[in-house]
This record gives structure tokens, C-alpha cells and sequence, in this order.
């Protein structure tokens, strides 16, 4: 089959047109959100403690639709204008570990409605606190004299309740410090007590505030009703600062398989540590310990 010169220019004139009207097409302009931090509000101190958080993303919705997850300060761009419904989910690091980022289950969605303008940002500042639904089955921000961790036999150091300096804001008056040497390098800190988990829900998490200028270890304590206690190591700590001034860090750890898994229904916390001879004193700061679930 042959085609004759007409059809031939009449192709060409189609793939013109068709041409013009895609450069004639407005090409679609985004708005934009900045988001600087997600604020962590405590609304029940009472029931909750005075505790840090360490919200590093923001998962960002519009209208229902999810548009990725940003490391904060994030610039997020938009194919939206007008009224916008906007839902940010606090991202956290589970365990501390850049691969494991998620939605903290424990804290709300920030949502609200903005008004959108191509080319145009709107900075917004999301504020989250825990969900209604979340339990606290244990906390310790040694406050009160009596503390529920103590050293066992194991431990060649004590661990105390340390008064911060009042130029020290971070937290409240006192949190529980360590050291270790090279004539006393065991650190053996446990729960007095044991602490009914459920891991139906959503999920099972430990949090604490930490400091340290060397490696600490942080475990379960499985308490099964036969009282065959057991230990698992959940997560080697790095240090967080090279002096004896606390720099602090705020830790989520899933525990939500390892309470699953278990025959146990009880649980406690364990904290281990050995003198590192990089350093003449090992320090070890921590507040704000709880076990919550939901």
C-alpha cells in the first residue's frame, strides 16, 4: 500500500496541531509547605512524664493522598490549590535506625485545612501528643526517692539519682546517672519489679531519654509464671558525647515481637555496661523510662 502525498501532509498537519496544543497546555504549578519541626505537646504530664521526643520526618498527606516522607526541615511541594486538607504523620526512627523510619503509633496525626496557592508556600507547625489510647505500664523519671531500677550482684558501680544543674532545663531535678572505671567496670542496672505488656494492639514500645560517652547495652526481661527469667539484648547504645556533660538523646524501642513472642506475660528492663579503656570514666545519664502500649 502506497500513501499518497495528501495523506502524508495530512499527518503532519494532525502532529502540528496536536504539538501546538500541548505547548499551549498550562503546565501544572505546585504550592508548597514548610515544615521546620513537629512539636511534641505533652497534654498529661501526671500520667505520661516529662519526656523528651525525637520526631525526625514528617509523612505528608493531601486530600487522602500521600506524598512521601520528608526529613525535617522539609520543603514539600503540592499539586493542589485552594482549600487543602492536610494530615502530617510525626515520623520517628524506630530503635533508633535510619532504615526503620515510621509513624510513631503512639502519638496523633497532626490534621488541619489550609488554603493553597501555586507557586506560593504556606508554613505550617504541626503539634502531636500521645494518643488517648496509650497505656503506661511503667515509668521512672526519679523524682521520688524511691526508684523502681536498682544494681544486682553483677554490677561493681551503683546507680543513683543525680540532681541536674539548675542551669540544666532539659528535664525535671533529677535523672539516674553511672560510672564506671577501670577497677569497677561492670554496670548491671535492672527493674525491682516485672510489668504486664500486651502486644494485641498496636504495639509495644520502651522509651527513655539517654546520655553516655560509651557503648550502653539496654535488654527484656522476660518473667514467665514459672519464674524462668530470661534476658534478650535489644540495642547497643553509641555514646552520644565525648565529656561528662549530658548530651541528651530520645529512643523508641519496638519491643512489640519480642512481647508477642513471649510466653511471658510480665516484663522488666535491664540496662548493662563495661568500662570502655578509651575513657578514664564511663558516664551514663537516663529519665523518662517507660514501657507504654496500645
Amino acid at each position: 500500500m502506497h500513501m499518497t502525498q495528501k495523506s502524508i501532509l495530512g499527518i503532519f498537519i494532525v502532529l502540528g496541531l496536536a504539538s501546538c496544543e500541548a505547548l499551549d497546555k498550562e503546565e501544572d504549578i505546585p504550592s508548597y509547605i514548610h515544615i521546620e519541626d513537629i512539636e511534641f505537646n505533652n497534654t498529661n504530664t501526671s500520667l505520661y512524664g516529662y519526656a523528651g521526643s525525637n520526631i525526625t520526618d514528617a509523612w505528608v498527606y493531601a486530600d487522602g493522598d500521600f506524598l512521601g516522607v520528608y526529613a525535617l526541615p522539609c520543603d514539600v511541594p503540592v499539586l493542589a490549590s485552594g482549600e487543602t486538607e492536610l494530615e502530617i504523620g510525626p515520623g520517628i526512627k524506630v530503635n533508633g535506625i535510619g532504615a526503620t523510619r515510621a509513624i510513631n503509633p503512639f502519638y496523633y496525626n497532626w490534621e488541619s485545612t489550609v488554603t493553597l496557592h501555586p507557586d506560593s508556600t504556606v508554613v505550617i507547625e504541626p503539634k502531636v501528643s500521645y494518643h488517648n489510647g496509650t497505656n503506661i505500664a511503667w515509668l521512672e523519671e526519679f523524682e521520688d526517692s524511691s526508684v523502681s531500677l536498682d544494681t544486682n550482684s553483677y554490677s561493681d558501680v551503683a546507680f543513683e539519682r543525680y540532681k541536674l544543674p539548675a542551669t540544666d532545663p532539659t528535664y525535671e531535678s533529677y535523672v539516674g546517672m553511672a560510672k564506671v572505671y577501670a577497677d569497677a567496670p561492670g554496670l548491671k542496672v535492672l527493674t525491682k519489679s516485672t510489668y504486664t505488656l500486651s502486644a494485641y494492639g498496636i504495639g509495644v514500645y520502651a522509651e527513655l531519654d539517654y546520655s553516655c560517652n560509651q557503648q550502653l547495652v539496654l535488654s527484656v526481661i522476660e518473667d514467665p509464671e514459672d519464674d524462668s527469667q530470661t534476658e534478650t539484648i535489644m540495642i547497643y547504645l553509641n555514646a552520644t558525647t565525648n565529656g561528662s556533660t549530658p548530651v541528651w538523646n530520645h529512643l523508641y524501642l519496638d519491643l512489640t515481637d519480642v512481647v508477642g513472642d513471649s510466653d511471658a506475660d510480665d516484663f522488666g528492663f535491664g540496662i548493662t555496661a563495661y568500662h570502655d579503656s578509651n575513657n578514664d570514666t564511663g558516664y551514663f545519664y537516663m529519665d523518662n523510662l517507660k514501657f507504654i502500649y496500645r
